[in-house]
């Protein structure tokens, strides 16, 4: 798969080692063992159980098993029914830790998260070919994306954002590198959450037959046979519980675009009617210019800058475009925002790095409980338009480069 082998060496591997025997030790004892508080983890965890028990995790009994586990009592019809909502391959990344006991189970799976998340931000900083130029810098852009309020929120919940956020770090990384085999696998393994991939997957196909790439097209495909193979193997009949739960999902949880939720407050078919049109604006805007970029670093050159842009395109329309159901989801924007880190000068790192975690827990207290589509529609639009502002010169260079 074309691995650089400075990609995975000793050091690295061992660091990450220890990050993880680290910090699921710490969560453990500081955290998980005093409450059971990682709430999302547990519908996983428990759903895994009862797969690995030969049972259905889709089922009403495992849903009520999970009610009564998380909250100590059945849900009302109206409340978030806590199912196990995920293709059946979610069970086979906490089939090790399944038995552990509740406290153990989420330390490690915390520990897991964040060391992968954090393996990711590495990975970011080498692919973008920038490292701050003091440790207190390079400290503190850890600090950034951890405490930001998508990503502390994901990690403290348990939540699979993370993981597949960590997943498509790879993938940046590894396409850029060259390494596109590895990329393909990292894609399939970020289907583990499926709504976070709806817009990525397909895009990154037709880049990859544009610039001929067959092995991350061939190493996803494999991959994803291998993942659905499996879930059939163990359940046949998983696809079709998939498809039941995830359709009666948005009958308890709010499920809309960023577009249809910004026009929410507005009764009737109006409101549709504008969501639908913004909508459409959104991904035609942004699809020309994720296929503008595409083209221009397409020509057998190694991926640079309009690689960079396209990738945070698809990741921020990702953000727009399908059905959000999550306000932890905007931790993808760690890409965009780390390539805004990248280009930015001593006093603007440093306002940066301060405004993704000051703005985004700011914008969850203001708008969580008064207007809940905010927080999912403000951090990628304020993205965007701090790319715009801050490559606008770029932009213009390479538009006039794709003519």
């Amino acid at each position: 798969m074309n691995l650089n082998s400075s990609i995975v060496s000793p050091t690295f591997s061992f660091a990450l080692l220890c990050l993880f025997i680290v910090a699921s030790i710490s969560f453990y004892f500081s955290y998980t063992s005093q409450r059971n508080a990682v709430a999302d983890f547990y519908i996983e965890w428990k759903g895994t159980q009862v797969a690995l028990e030969g049972g259905n995790p889709y089922s009403n009994e495992t849903t009520r098993l999970i009610q009564l586990g998380s909250k100590g009592r059945l849900v009302d019809p109206g409340e978030d029914q806590l199912a196990f909502v995920y293709p059946y391959w979610r069970i086979l990344f906490n089939a090790p830790i399944a038995f552990l006991s509740y406290d153990l189970a989420s330390a490690a799976w915390l520990g897991f998260l964040l060391t992968l998340y954090c393996g990711a931000l590495y990975l970011l900083q080498r692919g973008l070919n920038w490292k701050p130029k003091s440790p207190a810098k390079n400290a503190f852009y850890y600090i950034a994306f951890i405490f930001a309020f998508p990503a502390f929120s994901s990690l403290m919940l348990g939540q699979a954002a993370l993981l597949v956020t960590a997943f498509i770090g790879g993938v940046y990384y590894f396409l850029k590198k060259g390494a596109t085999g590895t990329a393909g696998v990292l894609l399939a393994l970020a289907t583990v959450k499926p709504q976070l991939t709806l817009v990525l997957i397909p895009l990154l196909l037709i880049r990859a037959l544009w610039r001929r790439e067959w092995r991350f097209i061939i190493a996803f495909f494999i991959t994803m046979g291998s993942l659905a193979g499996i879930s059939f193997i163990l359940f046949p009949a998983w696809l079709s519980e998939f498809i039941a739960v995830a359709t009666r999902y948005p009958s308890y949880k709010p499920s809309l675009t960023a577009p249809a939720f910004a026009f929410v407050w507005l009764d009737g078919a109006v409101g549709t009617i504008l969501g639908w049109l913004c909508w459409l604006l959104l991904a035609c805007a942004g699809l020309w210019l994720w296929w503008r970029f595409t083209q221009v670093e397409s020509d057998g050159v190694k991926p640079g800058l309009a690689y960079d842009l396209a990738f945070s395109s698809a990741l921020i329309l990702t953000l727009l475009l399908p059905p959000q159901t999550n306000i932890s989801n905007p931790v993808l924007l760690v890409i965009p925002i780390g390539l805004l880190m990248s280009r930015a000068s001593g006093r603007g790192f440093w306002s940066l790095a301060l405004g993704i975690i000051v703005i985004s827990w700011l914008i969850y207290f203001l708008f969580y409980n008064v207007a809940y589509g905010a927080v999912i529609i403000i951090p990628p639009v304020v993205v965007a338009i701090l790319l715009f502002f801050n490559f606008r010169k770029a932009l213009s260079e390479l538009n006039a480069n794709a003519n």
